[in-house]
């Protein structure tokens, strides 16, 4: 089987986990391969992993949306740009039915922790804001995550 259909195989396997609310963790060989896709796709838009200079970030429709970011986070699930709440400048809100994620301690509990608040741009794009460590990506507590797809280099 070509690399090309290998990755597609697990494009597939991570959609149907995603469908399924079923984040876990890839195999070592499907990951290293997914991740490798993502990277590269995140090189194709010009972010880079881990800027040393401020990179400002815009949204689609042009308006800013960060002074700058700390880094690309390529996990299991796609690539996220990770962000400090002070870096944000676009004013974010929290989608209807989400608001519940907002309670304090849900990410304490034992059956199902809560791991991520669910906010979003004026676009609609989701914008994560980490509040328990997960197995398949390096996602901070406290951090901000948006896809590289939702935004673009600032001019």
């Amino acid at each position: 089987m070509s690399k090309e259909a290998r990755i597609r195989k697990v494009r597939k396997m991570v959609e149907r986990n995603v469908a399924q609310c079923r984040y876990t963790p890839l195999g070592k060989k499907s990951s290293q391969l997914i991740r490798e896709a993502y990277t590269q796709q995140v090189a194709d838009l010009g972010l880079p992993l881990k800027p040393t200079v401020r990179v400002p970030l815009a949204l689609t429709d042009g308006s800013p949306f960060a002074t700058s970011y700390e880094a690309v986070v390529v996990g299991d699930y796609g690539p996220y740009i990770e962000l400090k709440a002070s870096q944000i400048v676009a004013p974010l809100h929290i989608p209807k039915g989400q608001a519940w994620r907002q309670t304090p301690g849900l990410e304490n509990r034992t059956f199902r922790p809560l791991k991520y608040e669910w906010w979003e741009t004026k676009l609609g794009d989701k914008v994560y804001k980490q509040r328990g460590r997960v197995r398949y990506a390096d996602y901070r507590v406290d951090y901000y995550y948006i896809s590289p797809f939702s935004v673009r280099l600032a001019n």
